[in-house]
């Protein structure tokens, strides 16, 4: 018999299947996936927000310095710092801070500590001439260069070495007497015996066989004076017989043909 009342049958069993959370580079969800999950009658709606949030990307560097210290004359001291930096980034996860990755170092700028020569000082020398480029890398340490000047000794002038005396010319050899000539007669006072020039020769003849000879004892002439009038009387005899002889040999010439006397 049909009354009318509805009667109802036991409720169906339903699931909420898993869902996976999809990904995009460089960000990450705060839910990975949604689990499944069992529906029943008594269940209420479920409400999932999936939100991304992107990496965490730190810049981790690392320097390397060169100190170089110049103490000044004047007592301060010069300091130059010559750096290398080096660069890695690591990506870590925004929520737990894990890291998920990481790089190599690398140069950040200029990878080279420069060539340093310390400045000229008039009168001084620097301890080091300079300071050579250098590539360091991330594991070297910090150098400090430390660098100083000096005062120069005053140079020390050598002695002027002494001029050898200039050498003495040798004794000249003595050109060896000339011989006489044949048949020259000595001149008064070259004959090598002293003794005869101060004796007066005998009484000179003229042409006439007349004495020239001065009588030394009314006169009062020195022995000096009676041997200059010898010997000028001497001479002006030979002169005039060898004025006689050369005219009595122009009268003994004949003429070729004639036979007679040249005049």
């Amino acid at each position: 018999m049909q009354t009318g009342e509805k009667q109802y049958g036991d409720w169906t069993r339903a699931f909420f299947e898993e869902f996976v959370v999809p990904t995009y580079d460089g960000h990450v969800s705060n839910i990975d996936k949604i689990e499944q999950s069992e529906v029943t009658s008594e269940s209420k709606d479920q409400e999932h927000h999936v939100t991304y949030h992107a990496h965490q990307v730190d810049a981790e560097t690392k320097t390397v310095n060169r100190i170089i210290k110049v103490a000044m004359l004047d007592g301060s001291l010069k300091t130059i710092t010559q750096t290398v930096t080096f660069v890695k980034h690591v990506t870590k996860h925004p929520l737990n801070g894990t890291i998920i990755s990481e790089i190599e170092w690398v140069v950040d700028g200029n990878g080279i500590w420069d060539e340093f020569i310390p400045e000229k000082v008039d009168g001084y020398t620097a301890s080091i001439d300079k300071v050579a480029a250098e590539t360091p890398s991330v594991d070297t340490k910090d150098v400090v260069v430390e660098i100083s000047y000096t005062k120069d000794d005053k140079p020390v002038t050598p002695d002027k070495p002494v001029d050898p005396g200039k050498p003495e010319d040798p004794n000249k050899p003595v050109n060896p007497d000339k011989p006489g000539d044949s048949g020259e007669t000595e001149g008064p006072g070259t004959s090598e015996d002293p003794g005869n020039q101060n004796q007066p020769e005998g009484p000179a003849q003229d042409n006439l066989g007349n004495s020239s000879t001065e009588n030394t004892s009314d006169t009062g002439a020195s022995q000096g004076d009676i041997q200059i009038t010898s010997l000028a009387s001497k001479g002006q005899a030979d002169k005039e017989k060898g004025d006689e002889t050369k005219k009595t040999t122009q009268d003994n010439q004949q003429l070729p043909q004639t036979g007679e006397k040249q005049l």
